[in-house]
């Protein structure tokens, strides 16, 4: 190999490190925020529907939605920049003779893949959808107790 090829190799070495190092930044950047505001949603309604009044539900469910919506936004958009960093390393794979962005892709698209001669089975995650899907619904409960709880007085 000459010193060009190395040096070559070398950079694209860095390139898939540093997209590995954005792809697993990211996802425990995302987890750790979501299960805080998720928990902390929860929490904070908890604490509320001890002694529910509407304006404090009203406030909890209004923030409650921002801050949700606005993480599940985030989650999505980090979710392309990953998409973007796996596509780069699969791109880097080839000429470096690696193999593991084709063998993720092809097992989350197929549910298996065969390395070495062997199957390996791949158990599918929750989806972005399940978990946007989620939060929605229990930003809905979150709003209809908000509601339900307003209007009580007036039906009685």
């Amino acid at each position: 190999m000459t010193t060009e090829n190395k040096a070559a190799e070398s950079s694209l070495i860095e390139e898939y490190k540093n997209c590995q190092s954005v792809i697993n930044g990211l996802d425990n950047v995302k987890w750790q925020s979501g299960s805080l505001l998720f928990g902390g949603s929860l929490a904070a309604g908890g604490f509320i529907l001890a002694s529910p009044t509407a304006p404090k539900l009203f406030i909890l469910s209004l923030l409650s939605t921002v801050a949700l919506e606005g993480w599940r936004r985030v989650s999505n958009r980090s979710s392309s920049i990953q998409r973007v960093c796996a596509a780069r390393m699969k791109e880097i794979e080839i000429p470096l003779g690696l193999h593991t962005q084709q063998y993720l892709e092809q097992a989350y698209e197929s549910g298996s893949v065969t390395i070495g001669g062997k199957p390996v089975i791949m158990h599918r995650a929750t989806s972005h959808a399940v978990i946007n899907w989620m939060v929605r619904l229990y930003l809905f409960g979150l709003w209809f107790a908000t509601i339900a709880i307003w209007l009580y007085p007036l039906v009685t």
